[in-house]
């Protein structure tokens, strides 16, 4: 599904495989490692934070970021991703 400046996925984990919670920054969105990572890390702590990794023990959640993410601040990534995961769960 795609929500604003994230494309989430979501698939149910098989019977031996672990949840997950998977971030993907092209090198469209930043060119340079440095910031992509630290997009990815912002988003991990926001699920982190809002209970997602934790609370989804069945669950494989992939959030690719979209142009236009990278403008955006810790508080404005932390209410997009908590907006867009609980429509989708």
């Amino acid at each position: 599904m795609s929500f604003g400046h994230f494309l989430i996925k979501k698939e149910a984990t098989k019977e031996r495989e672990r949840a997950a919670f998977l971030v993907v920054v092209g090198k469209n969105i930043f060119s340079r490692a440095v910031d992509r990572n630290m997009l990815k890390r912002r988003m991990r702590a926001v699920a982190r934070e809002l209970g997602f990794i934790k609370n989804n023990k069945n669950m494989k959640i992939k959030v690719i970021a979209r142009p236009g993410s990278e403008k955006l601040s810790y508080a404005e990534i932390r209410q997009a991703l908590k907006t867009n995961l609980d429509k989708l769960l």
